[in-house]
C-alpha cells in the first residue's frame, strides 16, 4: 500500500514537473504573456485563471478552473474541484488562413453527472486549427481527435473568440486589455485579461 501511494505521488509530481518545463521552454521563446479570469460554464462550472504565452505564429495557453468546498449530492462532505486545460498551437500562413496543428490535454477532479467520483481524470487529443486575425478580432477554431477513447463531435471542437479592447481617446499602449470567450471540452469560459509584451 505505501508502495503504490509512493508510485502514485511521483507520477504527479513528474507530471508538475513536465507541464512546468513545457511553460518554461515556451516563455524563452514567446514575444507576450497571456493573463486573465474568468468564469467557466456547462462542463465543470467555476471561477477560472488562465496564463499563456505568445509568438507570431505560435500559442500555448493553461487554464485552471476551481470550485471550493463544492456540495455533491450522495458525498459525505464538501470537496475542492480543479479542472487544468491546456492547449498550444501552431499557425502557418496558407493563402488567406492560418492553420496549423493543435494539442490539447485536459486534467480534473469533476465527477460525472449523478457520480460522486472525484478521482483524477486526463484527457489528450491532436487535430488541427484555423486562426483569423482582423483589426483587434481574434478568432481560433479547431477540431481535434482524442489519444485514447471515440471521436465526440460535441466535446473534441475547440473555439477562441477574442476581442482586444482599443484604448481610450486613440492612445496608444504596448500591452493590451482583451474579452475572450473560449469553448473546449464542453465547456465554455468567459474571461476579462491583459496581454502583456515580452521586452
Amino acid at each position: 500500500m505505501v508502495y503504490h501511494t509512493k508510485r502514485a505521488s511521483e507520477v504527479i509530481s513528474l507530471k508538475y514537473l513536465t507541464l512546468f518545463i513545457m511553460i518554461l521552454s515556451c516563455s524563452m521563446f514567446s514575444m507576450g504573456i497571456f493573463v486573465s479570469g474568468g468564469y467557466s460554464l456547462l462542463e465543470n462550472a467555476g471561477w477560472s485563471f488562465e496564463l499563456g504565452f505568445s509568438e507570431r505564429n505560435f500559442e500555448a495557453l493553461g487554464y485552471l478552473s476551481f470550485d471550493l468546498n463544492k456540495e455533491i449530492s450522495g458525498s459525505a462532505s464538501p470537496v475542492d474541484l480543479y479542472d487544468f486545460k491546456f492547449t498550444t498551437s501552431m499557425n502557418f500562413d496558407v493563402g488567406n488562413l492560418e492553420l496549423g496543428p493543435l494539442f490539447v490535454a485536459h486534467y480534473d477532479n469533476y465527477p460525472e453527472e449523478g457520480s460522486t467520483d472525484t478521482s483524477w481524470n486526463a484527457d489528450f487529443g491532436l487535430g488541427v486549427v484555423s486562426q483569423f486575425v482582423r483589426g483587434n478580432f481574434d478568432l481560433s477554431v479547431g477540431l481535434w481527435m482524442p489519444v485514447s477513447g471515440d471521436f465526440n463531435a460535441k466535446r473534441n471542437v475547440y473555439a477562441r473568440f477574442r476581442y482586444y479592447i482599443p484604448p481610450p481617446g486613440g492612445r496608444s499602449f504596448k500591452d493590451k486589455l482583451f474579452l475572450e470567450i473560449t469553448y473546449l471540452f464542453e465547456g465554455i469560459r468567459i474571461g476579462f485579461g491583459l496581454w502583456e509584451p515580452v521586452p
